[in-house]
Order: structure tokens, then C-alpha cells, then sequence
């Protein structure tokens, strides 16, 4: 028998009962009414209250609550409806795991991306902002929605945000913060979709690069000048005397000499660059290199500045790499010394480094212009530089050639007083193989 059933037989029997007590006249026809009123109400409580409870789990499940399981006992009339609602709320449960699922797939693929997106809603709320968006704006690391007219800093950027709520904004960039933004945007239901993208090193590069053809350029076409000059004056005169003929050779000779050295420079630069050259790492003592190094100076320069070396380490490195970085540091160290002057080599070990520094006492550099050294074709003294055959490619070279060998590089300069380049280089450790070379 169902519950339904059962409360309905026991409402009949205590009906039964009232009611012959309500024919026996008098006390017992009023107790008989009470309790068939009684019975009544309970019987309905009890018929009615699973179906409330079900109402209830009905209007959980419709505002989102998956977890709501209709777990009471119900009469079997009512027991179809039960099983019916917890089936629809287990649906509801897995649409809801796929979709939170779904969400959080898509968040990650979002924030992996380079490029910030931003949707915005009618009315001016960011609705969706990825890490990108949110590095380029400077917005907290909280994604939900907020004001635009408050996190936005930039006017700019705040104006084309608001104007992609009614058109589709073409590419166009501006500044914020400092930085070069790449800003797109189509408008879409209910806002619009942001793409934000920062172009500043991608600019930056563009312009060394539209730099370096106008440098180099120069540089090439000043010796160019001076010999088509010169072998032109040859040309038109040829009964120049001896001598002056000789001087114009001289000069084509130098500035031929002085056009390969850029060539060459700018081959190592370009090959250093593009990752052409790979060091070949063996225990080096750098003492021995630099000796070396100041060898080669002095049979081009003729240099006579006192030299000396100091400390002994073995370094990690590429001989070669070491010795073309030491020569270009003593031959800029030449230049820039007066015959008088001293140049040494000091080197010492700090932790798992070798630290290996270049001075001269000579002419110094401008503080305004020590962060720019290492740049290509830059010169502190422009004139001098090229009076003695500098490139302007020697430390930009140096600092390509340091870093490929696993070390960094520093300078320090005071004008009028003297340079110091410092470089490191990972030291070796006991047992690297040490090349035996011959003397």
C-alpha cells in the first residue's frame, strides 16, 4: 500500500469514528467534528509537503544549483516527478562541470596569448581582460569586470575603448605609458571585442635597423669619397711630382685599408648576430691572451704606452673569441690614450667567475655618453675616431662576442681621468682539457 493510500484509509477509519459520534448527539458530536477536522489538516500536511519540497528543489536547480539532490521519501504518486528532477538536476550538474570547464580552458588559452583582447559592455565596463590586456592597461591581477573610466589611465586609449563601442577601430597606435600599443577593435552584441598589441621593441628594432643602413652608409661613403678623390687627382694629373703622387697613394692605400676593416667588422657583426659563430670553450689563461692581444695592437698601432698584466686565471672561453675581444679593447684603449699613458689587464675571480678588466688613463667619457658605447657606429669623439681608423663597430662586436661566451659586460669612465671596460667570463673548473699550443 502507498503512503498516500495508508493516509487516506486512516482518514476514512477516524472519519468513521467522528462521525458516529456525531449521531450520538451532544459532547461527542462536537469532539466527532474536531477530530475530522484535525485529521483533515494532517492529512493534507502530509500530502502536500513533498510536493513543496520538491517545488523548492525545482527553484534551486532553475537558479543554477546543480548540487540539490531530492533525497527525502516521497508517497509513490509523487515519486515519478522526484526521479524526473534528479535527472535534470545531474544534467544540470554536468552542463555546469563542462561549461566551468569550458571557462577555464578558455581564461588559459587567453592568458598564453601575446596579444591583450578586452571585451567591453555597453556602458563602458571591461567585461574580460587577458594577462596581456592587463599588463599594457596596468590593471590589477583580478580578471572580473570593472569601470573602464577608472582603470583606464590613458585619455587616449580610454577614447578609442569608448569609440569601439559604436565603430570598428582600424589599426592605429598609440602611447601609453611609455609604450608603442597596436589598438584594434570590432563592435559586437552587446559591446566590443579589443585587441591590443605592444609594438614598442618591435619599433625599436625597426629604427636600429633603419639606423644602422644610415651609419653604415656614412661610414663607407666617406673613405669611398677620399679615394675616388684622390685617383681622380692622379688621373688629371699626370705629371704630379713624385712626392705628392706617393702622398695621394698613401691615402688611397689608407682608406682602402680603413673600408676593409668596416667590411670585415660588419661581416663578424652581422655572422655574431644571426648566431653564426658558436665558441669552442676551453680552459684559456687570460694573461697569455692578453699579452697576445697587446702584441697585435703594437705591430698595427705601433703603440708605446706602458702595459702590464695582472693576476693569473683560466677562464672558460673561445681563444680566438677572448683575443679578438682583447684587441679590440686595447687598439680603443690606444686610441684614446695619449703616448704617455698606461693601459693594463687586471684579472681576478669572483665565485664561479673570472672577472677580467681593461683600463687606460686616457681622455675618459662624458657621463651622458657611457650608456651608449656599446651601440653600433657610436663614438664618444666622432673626429678622432675616424682620424684613427676606429669603426664604431669594436664594442658593439666585444659585446656580442662576451655574451655568446656566457659572461656580461660593464663600463666605467670618468671624464679626463681614464676607462675601465670589465667583462666576465665563467671560470674553469679543474680538469677541463687545456690545449697545448705552440710558442
Amino acid at each position: 500500500m502507498s503512503r498516500f493510500a495508508a493516509y487516506v484509509a486512516i482518514f476514512a477509519l477516524v472519519g468513521a469514528a467522528a462521525l458516529v459520534g456525531s449521531f450520538l448527539g451532544g459532547p461527542w458530536r462536537t469532539f466527532g467534528l474536531a477530530v475530522v477536522g484535525a485529521s483533515g489538516l494532517v492529512l493534507v500536511r502530509q500530502l502536500v509537503s513533498p510536493f513543496r519540497a520538491l517545488e523548492r528543489a525545482a527553484r534551486l536547480v532553475a537558479a543554477g544549483d546543480a548540487t540539490t539532490v531530492v533525497g527525502f521519501e516521497l508517497p509513490e504518486e509523487a515519486r515519478n516527478a522526484a526521479v524526473a528532477l534528479d535527472a535534470a538536476i545531474a544534467a544540470q550538474r554536468d552542463r555546469l562541470t563542462d561549461v566551468e570547464a569550458r571557462g577555464r580552458d578558455l581564461t588559459l588559452l587567453l592568458d598564453r596569448m601575446d596579444e591583450g583582447v578586452v571585451a567591453i559592455e555597453k556602458g563602458g565596463r571591461l567585461r574580460v581582460t587577458n594577462r596581456a590586456a592587463r599588463q599594457i592597461l596596468g590593471l590589477s591581477g583580478e580578471a572580473g569586470p570593472r569601470p573602464m573610466a577608472s582603470e583606464v589611465r590613458s585619455g587616449e586609449l580610454r577614447a578609442v575603448l569608448d569609440t569601439s563601442l559604436q565603430t570598428q577601430i582600424h589599426p592605429r597606435e598609440i602611447l601609453v605609458g611609455g609604450r608603442e600599443i597596436l589598438v584594434e577593435s570590432n563592435p559586437v552584441e552587446g559591446g566590443a571585442i579589443v585587441r591590443l598589441r605592444d609594438v614598442t621593441d618591435v619599433r625599436r628594432l625597426e629604427q636600429v635597423r633603419t639606423d644602422f643602413v644610415a651609419n653604415a652608409s656614412h661610414e663607407l661613403k666617406t673613405p669611398l669619397t677620399a679615394v675616388r678623390g684622390f685617383a681622380e687627382t692622379l688621373l688629371d694629373d699626370e705629371e704630379a711630382p713624385a712626392d705628392i703622387q706617393r702622398q695621394f697613394l698613401r691615402m688611397i692605400y689608407e682608406n682602402t685599408i680603413r673600408l676593409q676593416n668596416i667590411v670585415e667588422d660588419l661581416l663578424d657583426l652581422s655572422r655574431l648576430e644571426s648566431g653564426g659563430w658558436s665558441p669552442e670553450l676551453e680552459a684559456v689563461d687570460v694573461g697569455d691572451v692578453a699579452r697576445d692581444s697587446w702584441a697585435a695592437v703594437q705591430e698595427v698601432r705601433g703603440a708605446v704606452r706602458t702595459f702590464t698584466v695582472r693576476g693569473r686565471c683560466w677562464a672558460l672561453a673561445d681563444r680566438g673569441g677572448l683575443h679578438h675581444v682583447l684587441r679590440n679593447l686595447l687598439d680603443n684603449a690606444v686610441r684614446h690614450t695619449d703616448p704617455d699613458g698606461h693601459i693594463g689587464v687586471v684579472t681576478r675571480e669572483e665565485g664561479g667567475s673570472v672577472v677580467v678588466e681593461v683600463t687606460d688613463d686616457g681622455a675618459g667619457i662624458p657621463p651622458d655618453q657611457l650608456p651608449r658605447i656599446f651601440e653600433r657606429f657610436f663614438r664618444v669623439d666622432k673626429a678622432r675616431s675616424r682620424a684613427q681608423g676606429g669603426t664604431g663597430l669594436g664594442l658593439a662586436i666585444v659585446s656580442h662576442l662576451v655574451s655568446r661566451m656566457g659572461g656580461s659586460l660593464s663600463a666605467e669612465s670618468q671624464f679626463g681621468v681614464g676607462t675601465s671596460i670589465r667583462f666576465t667570463l665563467p671560470k674553469a673548473m679543474a680538469g677541463t682539457p687545456t690545449p697545448v699550443r705552440e710558442r
